[in-house]
């Protein structure tokens, strides 16, 4: 009787010591899996990050503004509270990190921005652009500098994945994404310059692109929007005509002849871009 009842006392104490094991390794694994501290920093009287990406590949991450994806997910515009730059990554509903969208992701070493989309989200939307019934994101991005770059991104957005379908990435540009020809579809009109490096050229070497989905894919469709070629015109007309600093002008003109000749292509259905005419800008370089 006695061994039997030393028995019972010895299995009640293994079940509860598994039991208390069992219960360690699952705080151990959801603290594992769900960081809910993160890094602050104080910068003046205030502490950020204000609103954490909790579990954060990179610390002092902050949510800036979200889009409702499902009931799961939101993909969430972050930024760093110390330093510059700006990301996309897909976060739970409580505001768990899940993924970096495709490229978007925020990297630095030793305090140096290595890898970001930009210093700072300019406009972005979440709509189907070409009526498939699937969502498509579009972001435009501004980082600091005379140059005016605006990097745009187009993303599909398929069977629970992201895929970047577009970038683009000049000097002085800037996005449109709006339906030209009132068919239910939206084209992406990229409007920059083929030089950042200094004011005339920016003002002046300008150029659009005009961009569509059609299969899945990004296509350029200039030829089909004529009326957006003709006011290019007249900026090539007074480049190669003035008399203030024509010298200055003169150094250009072959850049502005290719432009104006393409322009002139597209007005008349043709299909052109402009890589020709950076070629020959670019190989006064060489």
């Amino acid at each position: 009787m006695g061994k039997l009842r030393k028995n019972k006392v010895f299995i009640f104490f293994i079940v509860c010591f598994f039991l208390v094991a069992s219960l360690t390794l699952y705080i151990w694994l959801l603290n594992k899996k769900v960081k809910r501290t993160f890094s602050t920093i104080e910068i003046g009287n205030e502490i950020f990050p204000k609103n954490p990406v909790l579990n954060a590949p990179v610390p002092y991450l902050d949510i800036l503004e979200q889009i409702n994806l499902n009931e799961y997910t939101n993909i969430s515009q972050v930024s760093h509270s110390v330093y510059s730059g700006t990301g996309l990554m897909l976060t739970d509903q409580n505001n768990v990190f899940v993924s970096w969208l495709p490229e978007s992701e925020l990297i630095y070493k030793k305090g140096v921005k290595v890898k970001s989309l930009g210093d700072v989200l300019d406009l972005w939307s979440f709509e189907d652009l070409d009526n498939d019934n699937n969502k498509e994101l579009t972001a435009q991005f501004a980082f600091a500098g005379t140059a005016s770059v605006h990097p745009f991104y187009l993303y599909s957005y398929q069977n629970g994945e992201f895929k970047l379908l577009l970038k683009l990435s000049e000097a002085r540009s800037s996005t449109q994404v709006i339906d030209l020809d009132n068919d239910g579809t939206k084209e992406i009109v990229y409007k920059y310059a083929l030089s950042g490096s200094g004011n005339r050229e920016r003002e002046t070497l300008r150029w659009k692109d005009i961009w569509r989905l059609e299969s899945g894919k990004a296509v350029k469709v200039n030829n089909q929007f004529s009326a957006e070629y003709k006011e290019l015109i007249p900026i090539y007309d007074e480049a190669l005509t003035t008399e203030e600093n024509k010298d200055f002008y003169q150094f250009d003109y072959p850049v502005y002849r290719c432009l104006k000749e393409k322009a002139e292509l597209n007005i008349s259905g043709q299909f052109a871009d402009a890589e020709d005419c950076r070629e020959t800008y670019n190989d006064k370089y060489k």
